[in-house]
């Protein structure tokens, strides 16, 4: 039986891969859309970059809650045009 510092330490882990793996299929996602900046599927770029910084931001605020940091749910929580806008800033910057 593990202890709870041991599995803690695995959702950790998990958590830090997860996150390396989001941002590696980000920048994947950012290469297609500056490829296709003009084609049809630009905004299905746009919408699967926005879920995975969601998801990435789920995490962070996941692994701060771990750390026993103190988290505001109003950093992370943000209005769908909030959220819109971000990313159109982020696209617009490749």
């Amino acid at each position: 039986m593990t202890s709870e510092s041991e599995r803690i330490k695995e959702i950790v882990n998990y958590i830090e891969a997860t996150i390396t793996e989001i941002d590696g299929h980000t920048k994947n996602m950012e290469e297609l859309f500056k490829m296709d900046k003009w084609g049809k599927d630009k905004t299905l770029y746009e919408i699967i970059i926005n879920s995975y910084e969601r998801h990435r931001n789920t995490l962070k605020r996941i692994q701060k809650m771990i750390e026993g940091e103190k988290v505001e749910s109003g950093l992370y929580t943000l209005s769908a045009k909030s959220e819109i806008d971000m990313i159109k800033e982020r696209i617009e910057k490749l």
